[in-house]
């Protein structure tokens, strides 16, 4: 969907998650080869889709050609970025909190790292509700409608996020009666207990 930071327009296209207490370092790989005017992808952290922080791959035409862009907007934009070396390769994404600073980098092998910017925000740094995750967005190029970019290797202080995380049936309830799956007993209606925490009535 169309979207962009800024008073115009909102950022549609966000894939979020709470972020945890305290400074972070998320990381993501993304594939390359973006042509269209205001392609964008990339990792966010978000106070909310019109204040956040996010280091994306871009190829707006203002910035004469794809770059690497640390967007920093907090009531207005400051975009600070470099230009890629190599346009068409998958490349890694790394943007790290600590307190109000944010700081991005890129890389083309997930080990050497080079820093795009360092900005400060406070409104995201101090937001008790703060979201990290992943983000695409057109700009205001209203004919963009399909941003070709696959994600993945996200990762959170070293560890690996799913994704999808597959549910799974922890146990069954019926009354005070707790049924097992090979237990014969099974009436009209049963409360499925997942392994997620969520709670569902099977009839």
């Amino acid at each position: 969907i169309n979207g962009d930071f800024g008073t115009s327009a909102l950022v549609h296209n966000l894939v979020l998650r709470d972020a945890p207490d305290g400074d972070f370092d998320i990381r993501v790989k993304v594939t390359g080869n973006l042509a269209q005017n205001f392609e964008s992808v990339g990792l966010v952290a978000s106070h909310t889709t019109q204040t956040a922080v996010a280091i994306e791959r871009r190829s707006p035409s203002y910035f004469g050609g794809n770059v690497f862009c640390l967007t920093n907007f907090e009531g207005s934009g400051n975009e600070p970025y470099l230009a890629e070396p190599d346009p068409s390769a998958d490349a890694y994404l790394r943007l790290v909190r600590a307190g109000t600073t944010f700081t991005a980098y890129y890389s083309y092998d997930g080990e050497e790292w080079t820093q795009v910017a360092e900005v400060t925000n406070q409104t995201v740094g101090a937001s008790e509700d703060l979201q990290i995750g992943l983000i695409a967005r057109a700009g205001n190029n209203t004919s963009l409608r399909n941003i070709s970019a696959t994600y993945t290797d996200f990762t959170l202080n070293g560890e690996v996020l799913p994704f999808v995380q597959l549910d799974e049936i922890v146990y069954l309830i019926h009354d005070v009666h707790r049924v097992t799956l090979d237990d014969p007993f099974f009436p009209e209606e049963l409360n499925f207990y997942m392994l997620s925490g969520k709670e569902e009535l099977l009839e």
